[in-house]
């Protein structure tokens, strides 16, 4: 942003194919933990990423997963099934 606010070349570090990839995230998370049953919401960084924000409490947790409307390979719906599905599954495994 600094070199395109004073008309600077780019650095060649963020031109990196490396720093291109290491920066891509699918996947964005954040805590915020609060005893209400409150959450924050956000949105992906990329056009086919998932935003998710989650707020852990004594007895559960509550998550908000949200895609970009105009993404065509990202679905909320199915990301919070699957999420549930391995959270179970992860209950089950320490109750054993």
């Amino acid at each position: 942003m600094i070199a395109s606010i004073e008309s600077m070349c780019l650095p060649e570090l963020y031109k990196d194919v490396a720093y291109i990839k290491s920066t891509y995230y699918d996947l964005t998370t954040s805590q915020v933990p609060h005893k209400t049953s409150s959450f924050m919401c956000y949105g992906p960084v990329v056009p086919e990423g998932y935003g998710c924000c989650y707020n852990p409490r004594e007895n559960d947790i509550l998550f908000r997963c949200s895609p970009f409307k105009s993404s065509t390979k990202a679905d909320a719906t199915q990301f919070a099934n699957t999420l549930k599905e391995t959270l179970c599954r992860m209950r089950n495994l320490c109750n054993v």
